[in-house]
């Protein structure tokens, strides 16, 4: 087996494990700090808090990797992610809380960043949409399949999800270890890049980022701490209830996008189509979540909900990490990528507060105004110059 054919079932192999890992985390998280008292608001805070440092470690990371290599730096949100997501149940006070959290979303930040690099580099780039879409939906589904487990394992306690997650990926990162093979960096590349400057955004990757950072806020507004507890609240349905629901919810998300490639091909991949398909989903997924928002009954607001990633993010999601590549330059590739990455996130931030005030009105406001923002996100990709 070629070392380029090793390192794709290798990442594909670890994404899978991180995904189950995700789940059992994003799952447990909101119900463990509402166990603890902590408010709706002080959710948001500690969800804002730690969105907020991922912006600069993230971009700083990714720059040094374009210069030292890939693997350390995926080495290392492996292991720290496992040692946050262990230590998180063991946090007493908020405070500590707040920092673990944010030193454990910086390390996953970090690893989704320099995975997508990785994976374009170790595959034919016109084939990228298609294995990008493969990995990043296999992740998704496992991630329903960690929700699902975290349903079960918190009859048993709050903490136990934490626990698992922290083995699942801390496996991870020792399958990573002993299996991926990186190409070492030429003295004349490594010169190439630090004299390439800064790797500024240009034109198209400022529109990314903004589009980005738009519907990221528009999103994080009901798929932060308020997504379970909207529906445990407003349905009076039970943790396990909303636990299925949720896994569907990855699994929805998931499934679809490991055969966008399949149909996306062909003139469906020049610029100018990948950009207006890239408008047509994000504006279906936007509504489909205010929409959820008004639905009296469980049953029919979970099928709404689970609509929107169907025709949403499982198609969307492909072609945005398609079109930050394909704008980004070789030799500043990761730091372009992490810093629209980045920017984008800042939408995380500000999310979590606008929900956590929203939910005190009224609890069902962040989900009809997480689609009203997300669909403002459109705009700026209209104006693309993607041919």
């Amino acid at each position: 087996m070629s070392i380029e054919k090793r390192n794709f079932w290798t990442l594909l192999f670890v994404s899978s494990l991180f995904g189950i890992a995700i789940g059992l985390y994003d799952f447990a998280l909101p119900y463990f700090m509402k166990h603890r008292g902590i408010s709706y608001q002080g959710m948001g805070f500690v969800f804002a808090i730690s969105f907020l440092f991922v912006f600069f470690l993230q971009i700083w990371s990714a720059r040094i990797s374009d210069i030292s290599g890939r693997k350390p730096f995926y080495s290392l949100s492996l292991f720290f992610s496992s040692i946050f997501n262990f230590l998180t149940p063991l946090s007493a006070k908020l405070s500590l809380l707040t920092l673990i959290k944010t030193l454990r979303e910086t390390a996953a930040a970090i690893q989704g960043t320099i995975n997508s690099v990785v994976l374009y580099e170790n595959v034919s780039r016109r084939r990228y949409l298609y294995i990008i879409g493969r990995t990043s939906g296999l992740n998704f589904f496992f991630q329903g399949f960690g929700i699902f487990l975290a349903g079960i394992l918190m009859l048993k306690g709050y903490s136990l999800p934490f626990f698992v997650s922290a083995s699942v990926i801390f496996l991870a990162f020792v399958i990573f270890q002993l299996n991926f093979s990186e190409k070492k960096i030429e003295e004349e590349d490594e010169v190439r890049v630090i004299e390439g400057g800064v790797g500024f955004l240009n034109r198209d990757l400022w529109l990314l980022a903004i589009s980005g950072f738009i519907s990221t806020l528009g999103v994080a507004v009901s798929h932060t701490q308020m997504m379970p507890l909207f529906f445990s609240i407003k349905y009076n349905v039970s943790e396990a209830w909303v636990a299925i629901l949720l896994a569907l919810h990855r699994i929805s998300l998931g499934f679809p996008m490991m055969f966008t490639g399949n149909w996306l091909k062909g003139k469906l991949l020049t610029g100018r189509n990948l950009k207006w398909l890239y408008v047509l989903f994000l504006a279906m997924e936007a509504i489909a979540i205010s929409i959820t928002a008004f639905i009296p009954t469980f049953l029919w607001a979970a099928g709404v909900w689970l609509i929107h990633d169907i025709i949403g993010g499982s198609m969307w999601s492909p072609i945005r990490s398609t079109l930050v590549l394909r704008f980004s330059r070789d030799e500043t590739r990761a730091f372009q990528v992490a810093t629209v990455g980045a920017i984008s996130s800042m939408g995380s931030v500000f999310g979590p507060i606008i929900a956590g005030y929203l939910a005190n009105i009224d609890i069902s406001l962040p989900f009809s105004m997480s689609g009203v923002i997300a669909f403002l996100g459109i705009f700026p990709i209209m104006a693309l110059k993607a041919e």
